[in-house]
């Protein structure tokens, strides 16, 4: 995630929360499990991934992703 963050940096943002730290988050966003990926696209959720995700498949949900 750290290495795709860098490398997508100018057209995508990827940001880590600690759901031990940030309970009510975790809640706001009915995370069950980890690890958990929300995606958003001008502040809308739009897609959700529950589970471990290689980073291919990582990289190909990004770019399945609609573009504002």
């Amino acid at each position: 995630m750290n290495k795709l963050a860098a490398e997508l940096q100018d057209n995508v943002v990827i940001k880590k929360v600690n759901v031990d730290q940030d309970r009510e988050l975790a809640a706001q966003f009915n995370v069950r499990s980890i690890p958990t990926l929300v995606f958003f696209n001008e502040g809308k959720v739009i897609d959700r991934h529950s589970g471990l995700l290689t980073e291919t498949g990582l990289r190909e949900k990004i770019n399945q992703m609609p573009t504002v």
